[in-house]
């Protein structure tokens, strides 16, 4: 627990409606079976607080909610809990008005992860120099 993890978000089913590149970072605060005290706003776990993102239709593990309900939740097996939001998880075979339900993910799953950040170090001057001729 407080790992930074480097996660890929297709993987993760958390890519949809995104841009960018699907690999992200975040810092595990859940492991799997943690007990996660949920309210229609907020989470609290192991100490640390996540407040939700929009309170929009969210998944946790297999379950969908069309907001989290106010209960206790255990962390997925094969899933840790994140510090934040984690993308949004499409399902095309749910329709509502014509459109695809999208639900919000604050796990991420074993097989996404491909990787822990050991060390943080500076950046050097030739990486400086490297990052300023990329274009977005």
């Amino acid at each position: 627990m407080g790992d930074i993890v480097v996660y890929d978000c297709e993987k993760n089913n958390s890519y949809c409606m995104a841009m960018g590149p699907g690999v992200d970072l975040i810092k595990v605060i859940g492991m799997p079976g943690d007990i996660v005290d949920c309210t229609k706003k907020y989470a609290d776990v192991n100490g640390q607080r996540i407040f939700w993102q929009g309170g929009g239709s969210i998944i946790w593990g297999t379950e969908k909610y069309g907001e989290m309900p106010d209960m206790k939740l255990r962390v997925p097996d094969g899933e840790y809990l994140s510090d934040q939001w984690v993308g949004i998880e499409c399902s095309p075979d749910e329709k509502q008005e014509n459109r695809t339900i999208a639900y919000d993910r604050y796990t991420v799953k074993t097989e996404a992860i491909a990787g822990i950040i050991v060390k943080k170090i500076r950046h050097d001057e030739e990486f400086e120099k490297t990052l300023k001729n990329i274009v977005y």
